[in-house]
């Protein structure tokens, strides 16, 4: 398990997050996660459950709408100069 979320359920509590996984080939995969400890009778978690979600393609779509709004963003400031020259 990975750092952040292990030290988070060996002291009983959810974690929730984004992680990176290795896919088929040499695809990358990004998956919303979130992990429930259930605890014993002394507190100490026994069982997790995970639930998962892949945001691989949100995770993109939204990258190319970032790029988009920044290129519409420079050719606007670009016209702006080009207009008050």
């Amino acid at each position: 398990m990975r750092r952040p979320c292990g030290a988070a359920i060996s002291l009983g509590r959810v974690w929730k997050g984004e992680i990176k996984e290795q896919g088929q080939g040499r695809n990358v995969l990004l998956v919303d996660t979130t992990i429930v400890p259930f605890l014993d009778r002394a507190g100490k978690p026994r069982q997790y459950i995970a639930i998962r979600a892949d945001i691989t393609d949100r995770k993109h779509a939204e990258r190319i709408a970032r790029l988009r709004q920044a290129a519409i963003i420079e050719s606007s400031d670009d016209a702006h100069h080009s207009a008050k020259r």
